[in-house]
């Protein structure tokens, strides 16, 4: 059966059409995940990135009627290859289409690696720890420093650090959250480490920091999470102004109108503290300097005592840090001083340490690699400071 000209063009043409939507529509949403983890800008048509299939709709659909109008006023003789003419638009105005190396891979190496990055972020920020660790193992990156601390801090928010805390390759305090790396990918993190500790003072200047370094100036994601630390501590003044800032912006009027719900209910148990003297109430007192100036034991010693944030982690990561110095006689004094743990189960690397302690026997040597006494008499506690600077994932 013979096929007409027009018909193997309108055929070649809706096939164009689907596959150019397939494949830029799953490379928007991805830059879109990119978005929506670093809301870089408020320009409306990047957040055709929201709905990538229907970007990428509006993308083909031009090109496809070029060319079939070039096709039907022009060359109705060699139909089909005008399907050249698309194809050429495609070239020309969706370089998306290409990568970096002038190849036509859907992601170059540089943003898989932002792409995975990005990932880390939106789901440390949704809660998704499960998750979050079942894609690192997946991706490859759970030994990496970017995604073991994101995997210890999974393991600390679902309340199984000290349990897991020796499973991975950590030999020091510092490999916990990044310390002196003040790059944009350190500061996300060790905003969401100080979120999962519930110290939203600290959390909040984390995103400072991370806002301050973008080209255009404070991204809207930076402003979403300054308001929302600003509540939590319960600064109304302060959330107020960045919901004012928020409310001009493109695509955030949900965001606003939700907290500004949660703004009214703070406001009015602020005034009814100032009203009533009410201490317990009012602002926690800042201090002279941020958390990060001190070395990890100090804060975690603070915030154990004051009982500032979430005082069992607080005290976890403080037991962790005395068994990572192999300090064992402070994690003593710890463990008995805090009630978190009276007329509990230990963990099994407390339980260890306690037996260690009391027997400082040799039968230990012979410990499966993963456990607190392997830990403790075969691996060696690094000198100096053990930051690892993050210029990349790797």
């Amino acid at each position: 059966m013979r096929v007409s000209p027009t018909r193997l063009t309108c055929a070649l043409y809706g096939v164009f059409v689907v596959l150019y939507v397939l494949v830029v529509g799953t490379r928007y949403g991805v830059i879109f995940r990119m978005i929506e983890a670093n809301s870089w800008t408020d320009e409306y048509f990047c957040h055709l990135c929201r709905y990538p299939y229907l970007g990428a709709l509006m993308y083909a659909l031009p090109m496809a009627l070029a060319g079939l109008v070039f096709c039907l006023f022009r060359l109705r003789k060699y139909a089909p290859l005008t399907l050249l003419v698309p194809l050429f638009l495609a070239y020309y105005f969706a370089p998306h289409l290409r990568t970096d190396e002038g190849s036509y891979r859907l992601f170059s190496a540089e943003m898989e690696q932002e792409r995975q990055v990005c990932n880390y972020i939106l789901m440390a920020d949704d809660k998704q720890w499960d998750e979050l660790q079942e894609t690192l193992r997946r991706d490859g990156n759970m030994d990496t420093p970017l995604g073991m601390r994101y995997a210890l801090l999974a393991e600390s928010a679902l309340g199984r650090l000290p349990d897991a805390l020796f499973r991975y390759p950590v030999h020091s305090p510092d490999d916990l959250l990044f310390r002196g790396d003040r790059s944009a990918v350190s500061c996300q993190f060790n905003r969401q480490f100080y979120e999962n500790l519930g110290v939203y003072d600290e959390a909040f200047h984390q995103a400072m920091e991370y806002g301050v370094k973008q080209k255009g100036g404070c991204c809207l994601g930076t402003l979403r999470h300054l308001a929302d630390y600003a509540l939590a501590s319960g600064d109304w003044q302060v959330a107020e102004k960045y919901l004012t800032v928020l409310a001009d912006a493109w695509l955030q009027g949900d965001f606003v109108e939700q907290r500004r719900t949660t703004l009214a209910e703070v406001r009015e148990q602020r005034l009814q503290a100032e009203a009533r003297q009410d201490s317990t109430l009012l602002l926690p007192l800042r201090g002279e300097s941020f958390v990060g100036l001190y070395p990890l034991r100090s804060e975690m010693v603070r915030l154990a005592y004051y009982e500032e944030g979430d005082s069992q982690k607080a005290v976890d990561y403080l037991l962790c840090i005395a068994l990572l110095e192999k300090n064992l006689d402070t994690f003593y004094n710890v463990l008995t001083e805090f009630p978190h743990y009276q007329q509990r189960v230990l963990p099994q690397c407390y339980q260890q340490a306690i037996d260690i302690l009391q027997s400082q026997g040799m039968a230990w040597r012979d410990a499966s690699q993963g456990s607190y006494a392997y830990y403790f008499y075969n691996v060696a506690i690094p000198d100096g400071n053990n930051d690892m600077q993050m210029s990349s994932i790797n």
